[in-house]
């Protein structure tokens, strides 16, 4: 079965998680799952939870490759889950083709040709029938739900009846952006491992790894709008939602700010159909702008401020939203949000 997710790779020019080799930070999570594996004694669940894009798949598939490159003779000398990119293991699932290991992930739909928006129960079946199957390589039969939480409830049903009786050197490794989206009994039969966003420093060293061609700027301007999530950085390097947004925050962090002119050039730089990926990225920034001003209100004791400002995020998100479902002028929305927010016009 593939072991090539749709959904993993969220950012275009940086590098699918199966064919990764560079994993930077979650030296932790990295350790804890080593020692599992040098022990013997590996729990047959694990629930990689945190924000989108800080690397869970990437330490899955981390973790995936070194017991299917190991089996059973787990070198007890070894300081970390790497796999060097001339093994075996490592070219087979790059290129989504190790028979011991499968991906549960939202299918194409035939209608369409587009991410269906769940992880349909057929797709849980193929699991079953995977499982039941002895491992070609004689040891790991592995899983990666990339992402578990986009199960619907049929679909989960079916993996929790597989993780309530699981076959034996059977490992799942449940990615989740939002871990309580999933059903109770599943969490309570895997190993919950929380992964963290990166520092700052850490989100621009994996952007230099990850995508060499990006000069010192793109990176300058991502990595601290990234929240410690390199694939939001990548995204963000690969449009030009963080050079607008950046020079937004220039005049919109003044006391009082106004510039009509930059409020036009930004709603027109953004407007097209051309640019809905920086449309997307920009007003994501943006409403998490107006989050942080209600939080910092509140922190400072200013109850009706951060109302207001929460309130604004709401309302944000529900016009965008409209804007979306109805396909409405994108320059006029954002003037709206911008005359809401009292900056720049």
């Amino acid at each position: 079965m593939s072991a090539r997710s749709k959904d993993a790779q969220e950012s275009p020019g940086a590098p699918h998680p199966a064919a990764n080799a560079h994993l930077i930070g979650h030296l932790r999570a990295e350790a804890r799952m080593l020692e599992a594996a040098r022990s013997g004694r590996m729990h047959h669940a694990w629930l990689l939870s945190g924000p989108r894009g800080i690397g869970k798949a990437t330490l899955a598939y981390r973790f995936a490759r070194f017991l299917l490159a190991h089996g059973a003779a787990i070198p007890q000398q070894a300081e970390s889950l790497h796999v060097d990119e001339s093994h075996p293991v490592f070219h087979m699932l790059a290129a989504g083709a190790h028979p011991d290991l499968a991906t549960l992930e939202r299918g194409i739909d035939p209608r369409t040709k587009k991410l269906r928006a769940n992880i349909l129960v057929d797709d849980a079946r193929k699991i079953s029938h995977f499982l039941s199957m002895t491992a070609a390589e004689g040891g790991w039969r592995i899983v990666i739900a990339d992402a578990a939480d986009d199960m619907n409830p049929q679909a989960a049903n079916a993996i929790l009846k597989i993780l309530e009786e699981p076959p034996a050197n059977c490992l799942f490794l449940m990615v989740s952006h939002a871990p309580g989206r999933l059903l109770p009994t599943i969490r309570s039969r895997c190993l919950h491992l929380p992964i963290r966003p990166l520092s700052e420093e850490q989100v621009r060293e994996a952007l230099a790894v990850v995508m060499p061609q990006l000069d010192a700027r793109d990176i300058a301007r991502a990595a601290p709008l990234s929240r410690g999530s390199p694939g939001r950085a990548v995204q963000l390097a690969s449009s030009r939602a963080a050079e607008l947004f950046s020079r937004f925050l220039e005049v919109a962090q003044e006391p009082g700010a106004r510039d009509p002119a930059l409020a036009l050039t930004l709603a027109g730089n953004l407007a097209g159909a051309r640019n809905a990926d920086d449309f997307r990225l920009f007003t994501q920034l943006l409403r998490e702008w107006m989050q942080d001003k209600a939080r910092l209100a509140a922190a400072h004791g200013q109850a009706r401020e951060a109302h207001r400002w929460a309130q604004l995020s709401a309302d944000a998100a529900q016009m965008l939203a409209r804007l979306e479902a109805l396909n409405l002028d994108r320059r006029q929305a954002l003037s709206a949000l911008f005359a809401r927010a009292g900056v720049l016009t």
